[in-house]
């Protein structure tokens, strides 16, 4: 299920609120299957980590970084597909730790 909390984080550029959005979901889910603190920590965490890599604070490092003088290429696509990889990095460790966490717990 963290997927859905990357994919919200990412969309709103926000933790509060992802949380605001999923928490309750994620609560639910989490006592189904037996650790509502966990499902909660991990929707927060994902969503958190992914708000860094939204598209409103990509656009913002983008015009704090760039000088037109000197670069007049659009670097923005080469961000854009950073941001991605980054993305898809941080749900596959947040898988892994979910699975090592039920399997071995």
């Amino acid at each position: 299920m963290p997927l859905l909390s990357v994919v919200v984080g990412f969309i709103t550029g926000s933790t509060v609120s992802a949380n605001a959005l999923l928490m309750q979901v994620q609560k639910q889910i989490g006592e189904n299957v037996g650790d509502g603190l966990l499902f909660s920590a991990m929707q927060s965490s994902a969503s958190g980590h992914a708000a860094m890599f939204s598209l409103s604070i990509m656009i913002m490092i983008t015009m704090i970084a760039k000088d037109y003088a000197k670069h007049p290429r659009n670097y923005e696509s080469l961000l854009l597909s950073f941001n991605i990889k980054c993305l898809l990095a941080l749900y596959l460790l947040l898988v892994i730790n979910l699975l090592i966490r039920i399997f071995i717990a």
